[in-house]
């Protein structure tokens, strides 16, 4: 009886690894025609990994000129890492006279299939406005190993 059930707790656990492995080649890459990715751009800020420690350095920075932003902002992750990128990566804006940030631009999720990620493009606003970049820095390594690091950069005006 004991066979038996080493047996049938085999199956089931080989079952389950098949399942998440073809589960994870058919996930989708996003990656937006309005980005330029760069994996030479210096990291902004480090940053010590939290809760897993896959995420080694990541940061962010917002620059001006005219009314042209320019986005930019790294993740690099141990070389163990399978996917590495950025979720919910949102341009916000307030007025100046106002406390209320609203999302003004969101690029959404990118992933990128390695342990770096990168982006930097740039994006004509409106000015009379404050303007910051809101995301999470991300990590996989398996289908249960991820880390999130929350993150804003600074603030311009425009």
């Amino acid at each position: 009886m004991k066979k038996l059930f080493s047996l049938l707790l085999c199956v089931v656990v080989l079952i389950t690894c098949c399942v998440c492995q073809s589960g994870a080649v058919d996930e989708k890459v996003f990656i937006p025609d309005t980005l330029n990715y760069s994996l030479t751009e210096p990291v902004y800020s480090q940053g010590e990994g939290r809760a897993t420690g896959l995420i080694l350095a990541y940061g962010m920075l917002l620059s001006v000129s005219g009314n042209t932003l320019r986005l930019q902002a790294e993740t690099n992750c141990l070389a163990s890492v399978v996917k590495c990128g950025f979720k919910d990566f949102t341009l916000q804006r307030k007025k100046l006279t106002s406390t209320v940030w609203s999302n003004y631009y969101e690029y959404g999720d990118i992933f990128f299939d390695t342990f770096a990620a990168n982006v930097n493009t740039t994006l004509n606003v409106s000015s009379g406005y404050q303007y910051r970049i809101s995301c999470k820095h991300y990590a996989k390594k398996s289908l249960l190993v991820t880390q999130n690091i929350s993150n804003t950069s600074n603030v311009v005006i425009v």
